[in-house]
């Protein structure tokens, strides 16, 4: 199976016996995905407690079924006109960045470890006497959310090793920009770099409004420069780009509402930076980022 992962079982077990036993072994209550995976995952954090600089790259997939119509254990994906059931599975990947930078113009090459961690997430569907405008997050409880597979991540990563020889670093994309998930990195002592997808109200020391995210991001001065040659999509031609990095320390208030944690995300300035929130903006012509590492 793991030479073949895209082939379906019958295509992998030419003897129906061996056919059978495979449905066996999937069919039973302890063949579950975290017992399969559990000496792979210990074995990538083992690794990952040895000196050096980690990346856990995380995303979620949304992984299709082929047919259509309800299939027990299923739930539906995409949007809602397209009907379409299956379930999203939400992977970390852990990486070790190497210690010797790449000569220019190369890109250091980097070591996969393996899944640090990975779940699945059957979405439940809407009750027909809710209104398309009720909000998710208020029927449902926080472990049963989407969004709640971030935060989870890191609970079941653990801390991080309590040493200046070893850092991990989560990186996100715009789906990781959820507070709670930004908070319980703290808490296990996770770096990150998250690409913000929501314009956050920052506090002052003394707790007061000192304005809004992306307004403070942009108004702070460049440290660097790079020019990228960006390809042709539809509708648009190649071009260059000329992003600008900067970075500034942020204190990030906690969203109004229940639910969510009830304190600030604050920041200091030291050389090692688990409990320093630094936000980088790379600037274009097409595209804004922003990106926070603690």
């Amino acid at each position: 199976m793991a030479a073949s992962p895209g082939k379906s079982l019958p295509q992998i077990f030419a003897h129906p016996y061996d056919l059978k036993a495979a449905y066996t072994f999937f069919r039973h209550p302890e063949a579950t995905p975290d017992n399969l995976q559990a000496g792979h995952r210990d074995r990538v954090l083992c690794e990952m407690e040895k000196p050096g600089r980690y990346l856990i790259i995380e995303d979620t997939s949304e992984v299709l079924c082929t047919r259509t119509g309800e299939i027990i254990g299923l739930g539906p994906v995409g949007a809602s006109k397209d009907a379409q059931i299956g379930f999203h599975l939400h992977s970390a990947l852990a990486i070790r960045w190497p210690s010797e930078p790449g000569t220019p113009p190369r890109r250091p090459s980097v070591e996969i470890l393996g899944l640090a961690d990975q779940q699945f997430h059957v979405r439940t569907p809407r009750a027909e006497h809710l209104k398309p405008s009720v909000s998710r997050r208020r029927v449902l409880l926080a472990e049963e959310l989407e969004s709640s597979l971030w935060e989870k991540t890191s609970r079941r990563l653990g801390p991080a090793p309590n040493r200046q020889d070893v850092v991990w670093i989560k990186l996100g994309d715009r789906g990781a920009d959820i507070y709670d998930h930004l908070y319980e990195c703290k808490q296990q002592d996770h770096r990150f770099i998250i690409r913000a997808g929501k314009d956050r109200i920052l506090l002052a020391e003394d707790g007061k409004r000192a304005g809004k995210l992306f307004e403070t991001v942009r108004g702070s001065a460049a440290c660097g420069e790079l020019e990228l040659e960006l390809r042709s999509r539809p509708g648009q031609v190649a071009r260059r780009a000329r992003l600008q990095v900067s970075f500034t320390p942020l204190i990030l208030r906690a969203p109004q509402g229940a639910g969510q944690a009830p304190d600030a995300i604050a920041q200091t300035i030291p050389k090692r930076l688990p409990t320093t929130l630094n936000a980088s903006m790379a600037r274009s012509r097409s595209s804004r980022m922003c990106a926070a590492e603690i």
